[in-house]
């Protein structure tokens, strides 16, 4: 069930992962769910030059339009997006 004054939300769907480390954009609002694989390092960036480390090597990640995700691993993880 919508809340009134809420659209529906846009379905998900699953990020191809490249070569280590992997680097997602969004262009909108919304989420990015990394889960499994052997992850190394998860970090965030504003420009896609200076990362920070989330402290967390998995779960569900908040990104404003242009942010950087990146994730480093030796197995690939499954990525998900879920834009807001």
């Amino acid at each position: 069930m919508v809340s009134p004054g809420w659209q529906s939300p846009v379905g998900s769907s699953a990020i191809a992962v490249g070569a280590s480390p992997f680097s997602f954009q969004s262009t909108v609002p919304g989420n990015v769910n990394v889960n499994a694989g052997t992850v190394s390092l998860v970090e965030i960036s504003r420009d896609g030059l200076t990362f920070f480390s989330v402290g967390l090597l998995g779960g569900m990640f908040f990104l404003c339009p242009g942010d950087f995700l990146r994730v480093t691993y030796v197995l690939a993880p499954t990525m998900t997006w879920f834009p807001v």
